[in-house]
C-alpha cells in the first residue's frame, strides 16, 4: 500500500474513532443526568457523511458494543442502531444533509422508523419499557390507567426516540457544517486528527477499564455477603409497577404521623398502607421531586411544574405562582424552629410561615437542592455544588474557607449536627450558629459522590452514592452495603 493510501486511512480510522467518542460521550452524559433523549447517534451522522454509510454503521455497531460492556442492555438494540446509520446513510447520498430544513424532516422519519424498530424489542425483552427513566414513568402512567401495554411501549418509546433523533441529527449537521466552513483545509485536518487522537485515546481507556470491572468479582461476593449477613434479620421485597405501584421508579420516599408511606415519581404522588397503594389523584399532581413532613404532621409536595401540594387530615392546599411562589419548579423543602417552611425553588428561596403567607428571601440562592436549619441559620446546597448559610434576618453567614473549594450533594441535620455529603468519598461535620457555619470534623466512606444521608433509629449515619450504601457507626466506622 502506497504511503499516500496509508495516511488516507489512518485519518479515516482517527476520524470514526472520534465519532465513537462522540455517541459514547452522548450516550455517557444522557444516562448520568438521567435526560429524556439518548444522545447516541450523533457520531454516527457525522461518520455518515464523512466516511460513507460502512463508517456510519461501524460507528453505530462499536457505540452499541463499547457501551454495553456497562450496561448489557445497549446490546439488544444494535439492530436499531444500525438500520438507522444506514437510513442515515442514504440521506447522506441524498443531500439531505446539505441544508437545515431538509435534516430536520429527516430527523423526524428516522425518529419514527427508531421507534417501529425499538418497540417490539422493548415488548419482547423488557415488557415494554424503553429503558429510558421518562419513558419508563410514561409508560407506567398510562397503564395505571387501564391503557393496553401495547399503546403504552409505543407511547414510552415515542416520547423518547423521536425528540432523541431530531436533536442527534441537528446536532450532527451543526458540527458538519461548522468543520466544512473552515476555509483552510490543512487547519480543519489538523483539527480533526487532534480531537481524533484524544478519541482513541478516550475509547481505549474506556473499553481497559469495562473490561477490567467485568473480570472483578470481588463486588458482586461483597454483596452476597451482605446480603446473606441482613437475612439473618430482614426479608427483603421489591416493590414496583407489578406489586401494585403506579410505577417503577421513584423519586423520593417519605412517612407520615399516620403510618401510610407516601412515594414520588415522575408519574404522580403514591400512598402505602403496608398493604395497598393509592396513586392520588387530587390536583393532578405529578413529576413529584421532594417531600417534607413538618413538625405539625403535615406532608409538603413538591413538584417540578405544579408548584407545592400540602396535605394535611385528608385535605390538600396547593401553593403555585399566583401565590407568590417565585417558580413552580421545586428542588427541597426545610423547616425552622419556629414552623415556618422553606421552599427551594429552580429560581429562589422563599418562606411559608404559619398562615401560609409567601416571602422570596432576597438572596439568590437558585436550584438548592437540598436544605437544612440548624439553630437559626438556614444551610443549603444548590446544583453546582456550593453551600450557603442564612441567617433568621435573610442576612448571609460566614463559613469556613474549605468550604468554597467542595462540590456538595447534600446536607442533612442528625442527632450529632449537620452532615455535608460531597462527591468525594468525605462527610463532614458542621457547626452552624448565627456566627456563621463551620467545618468541626471529617468521616471517609468507601464510597465516592454521596447524594443522601440520613440517620436511622440506632444512631447509624446511612449514606447513598451514585454507585453504592452504606453507614457509618457509632465509631465513626464505615460499612459498605452495596
Amino acid at each position: 500500500m502506497k504511503e499516500k493510501d496509508l495516511k488516507k486511512a489512518g485519518k479515516k480510522a482517527l476520524i470514526l474513532a472520534a465519532c465513537i467518542l462522540i455517541n459514547l460521550a452522548g450516550k455517557w452524559f444522557a444516562a448520568r443526568f438521567h435526560l429524556p433523549v439518548w444522545l447516541d447517534m450523533t457520531g454516527t451522522c457525522i461518520a455518515s457523511y464523512f466516511l460513507g454509510m460502512t463508517g456510519g454503521i461501524l460507528a453505530a455497531l462499536a457505540n452499541n458494543l463499547l457501551f454495553g460492556l456497562w450496561d448489557s442492555t445497549a446490546f439488544a438494540y444494535t439492530v436499531t442502531s444500525v438500520i438507522v446509520a444506514v437510513v442515515v446513510g442514504l440521506c447522506v447520498k441524498k443531500g439531505y444533509f446539505e441544508e437545515w430544513t431538509r435534516a430536520a424532516v429527516s430527523s423526524f422519519w428516522i425518529g419514527i422508523l427508531s421507534l417501529v424498530v425499538s418497540t417490539p424489542i422493548n415488548l419482547l425483552l423488557y415488557g415494554g419499557y424503553s429503558g429510558n427513566m421518562w419513558g419508563n414513568a410514561l409508560f407506567d402512567m398510562l397503564e395505571w390507567q387501564g391503557v393496553p401495554t401495547v399503546f403504552c411501549a409505543i407511547a414510552g418509546e415515542a416520547v423518547v426516540e423521536i425528540v432523541d433523533k431530531q436533536v442527534g441529527i441537528l446536532l450532527a449537521y451543526a458540527i458538519i457544517h461548522m468543520i466544512l466552513r473552515r476555509k483552510n483545509r490543512k487547519n480543519r485536518a489538523a483539527l480533526i486528527a487532534a480531537a481524533c487522537f484524544v478519541a482513541t485515546c478516550f475509547v481505549a481507556t474506556y473499553l481497559a477499564a469495562a473490561l477490567l470491572q467485568a473480570r472483578l468479582p470481588a463486588g458482586n461476593v461483597y454483596a452476597k455477603e451482605a446480603e446473606d449477613d441482613i437475612s439473618d434479620n430482614f426479608t427483603a421485597k421489591i416493590y414496583n409497577n407489578s406489586a401494585g405501584m403506579m410505577s417503577s421508579e421513584a423519586n423520593v420516599i417519605e412517612e407520615t404521623e399516620d403510618g401510610y408511606i407516601w412515594i414520588g415519581s415522575y408519574a404522580g404522588l403514591t400512598r402505602y398502607d403496608g398493604k395497598e397503594f393509592e396513586f392520588i389523584r387530587e390536583g393532578g399532581i405529578a413529576s413529584v421531586t421532594c417531600l417534607m413532613t413538618d413538625s405539625r404532621g403535615r406532608l409538603w409536595i413538591g413538584t417540578n411544574d405544579s408548584g407545592i401540594a400540602r396535605y394535611e387530615n385528608g385535605e390538600f392546599t396547593f401553593f403555585t405562582m399566583e401565590d407568590g411562589l417565585p417558580a413552580n419548579a421545586i428542588r427541597s423543602f426545610a423547616e425552622t424552629a419556629d414552623g415556618t417552611v422553606y421552599a427551594g425553588t429552580t429560581d429562589r428561596i422563599c418562606r411559608i410561615d404559619a398562615g401560609d403567607q409567601i416571602r422570596v428571601v432576597p438572596q439568590e440562592f437558585t436550584y438548592v437542592i437540598s436544605m437544612e436549619s440548624s439553630d437559626g441559620v438556614l444551610v443549603g446546597v444548590d446544583n453546582n455544588g456550593a453551600v450557603f448559610a442564612l441567617k433568621e434576618d435573610g442576612t448571609l453567614a460566614e463559613q469556613d474557607k474549605e468550604l468554597s473549594s467542595l462540590f456538595c450533594n447534600c446536607v442533612e441535620k442528625t442527632s450529632g449536627g449537620l452532615l455535608l455529603g460531597t462527591s468525594g468519598q468525605d462527610v463532614y461535620r458542621l457547626k452552624a450558629d448565627e456566627t456563621g457555619i463551620r467545618i468541626t470534623g471529617r468521616i471517609t466512606a468507601d464510597i465516592t459522590d454521596i447524594i443522601s444521608i440520613e440517620e436511622d433509629k440506632e444512631g447509624r449515619i446511612w449514606v447513598c452514592a451514585e454507585a453504592g450504601l452504606g453507614f457509618f457507626d457509632k465509631n465513626g466506622d464505615f460499612e459498605e452495603r452495596y
